[in-house]
């Protein structure tokens, strides 16, 4: 089965009428940068930039706002940590397969997600 998402970004009120930037490119269009660089079992850790740049790549979706998206796949027994550039101020985290343990920052506690879950970090 074919699985996909669709995301709406939110744009200032003056952008609000302009005509929609999409597109689709197949996963196999999109390189996938190993988060692991040592050790672990049970399907590694790797990431897809989606929007925005991380990990010396540029995601082939253009947004009006600036946003950092990525597709990552975690092994079992893998973890990885993601730097989010300070300008971004909101992290949204959507687990669609599997679960997921997270910490946020010091203010947040420890946290899992599972299959359709999602949680919002806020900086700072």
């Amino acid at each position: 089965a074919m699985k996909g998402f669709q995301i709406w970004v939110n744009v200032p009120s003056e952008k609000k009428m302009d005509d929609p930037r999409y597109g689709t490119v197949p996963t196999k269009d999109l390189p996938a940068v190993d988060l692991v660089k040592d050790g672990g079992d049970g399907g590694g850790a790797t990431a897809r930039v989606l929007a925005g740049s991380a990990f010396g790549i540029t995601g082939p979706f253009q947004t009006v706002q600036p946003i950092l998206m990525l597709d990552i796949e975690l092994g079992a027994t893998h973890r990885a940590s993601i730097e989010i550039p300070v300008e971004m101020d909101t992290t949204i985290l959507y687990v669609y397969e599997g679960s997921l343990s997270f910490a946020g920052s010091t203010n947040s506690p420890t946290s899992t997600s599972s299959n359709s879950d999602s949680g919002i970090l806020k900086a700072g």
